[in-house]
């Protein structure tokens, strides 16, 4: 019974390890730095592999330190809808 239990957790983990962490798939990432005393907060969706890039390219170009976190599991529209501003419209009909 305890290898059964064993061999589950491995298997369970090794998938977790392969779905989760492949470099190649697209995530939300929040960016975040500091320009003027005023934090800026933008956010991507790209791969692990093409946010490392476009952190480093960014940091470089702005002379700033540039902070990455994994923003939640958004699709690619919710993602990139939180760049934009909140607006109320009031509309009636």
């Amino acid at each position: 019974m305890k290898k059964l239990v064993l061999s589950l957790m491995a298997v369970c983990m090794t998938a977790v390890m392969f779905t989760s962490c492949d470099p190649d798939k697209p995530h939300c990432w929040e960016m975040t730095w500091k320009t003027n005393n005023t934090t800026v907060t933008n956010y991507v969706y790209c791969s692990k592999n093409d946010i490392n890039t476009k952190v480093d390219e960014l940091a470089e170009q702005l002379g700033v330190k540039v902070t990455k976190k994994r923003a939640g599991n958004l699709s690619e529209a919710d993602c990139l809808a939180k760049n934009l501003p909140d607006i109320d419209i009031d509309i009636d009909l």
